[in-house]
């Protein structure tokens, strides 16, 4: 998985690994303890009607985010990966948190106008997508090889 050129690279590539799980575990904390503090803490307000239908489609739109995250990661780990499918360890670091960043933060915006600016349903919605994208963006082990869902067109990322 993981590429260092000092002597202790099994140690070294294990703690990193280890690293971006905790990391990769406390973004998703992070999004549960969100929302469980809305829900139970937090008393939503009532909508107001002048500009509703605007901020129930926003936390949609930050939904963009999740499609560049995962494009980046592969970008990242295919630019830094050796013959052997070992990432650079540095670089594989970089390539999961920029992309759990970029899936967390659609699910705390989605959150935050869920509860205190636009109704709750529709928004919530865009708030489990986000959160799933997070859980889906759980750091691998092993050698990275190039997959199928990798391949966009002719960009080959």
């Amino acid at each position: 998985m993981f590429e260092n050129q000092s002597s202790s690279a099994p140690a070294n590539s294990k703690q990193a690994l280890m690293t971006n799980r905790i990391i990769w575990g406390a973004l998703c904390l992070g999004v549960v303890v969100i929302a469980a503090v809305f829900a139970f803490v937090v008393e939503p307000p009532t909508p107001s009607g002048n500009n509703r239908d605007l901020f129930i489609y926003l936390p949609f739109g930050a939904l963009i985010c999740i499609p560049i995250a995962f494009i980046v990661r592969a970008v990242i780990f295919k630019s830094n990966t050796n013959e052997d499918g070992l990432v650079e360890l540095g670089a594989y670091g970089n390539a999961i948190i920029i992309c759990c960043a970029l899936c967390e933060g659609p699910a705390i915006v989605a959150l935050v106008f869920a509860f205190f600016i636009g109704p709750v349903f529709p928004t919530c919605i865009a708030a489990g997508i986000a959160f799933l994208a997070l859980l889906a963006a759980f750091p691998p082990a092993g050698p990275i090889t190039l997959k199928a869902h990798q391949t966009i067109g002719n960009l080959n990322v």
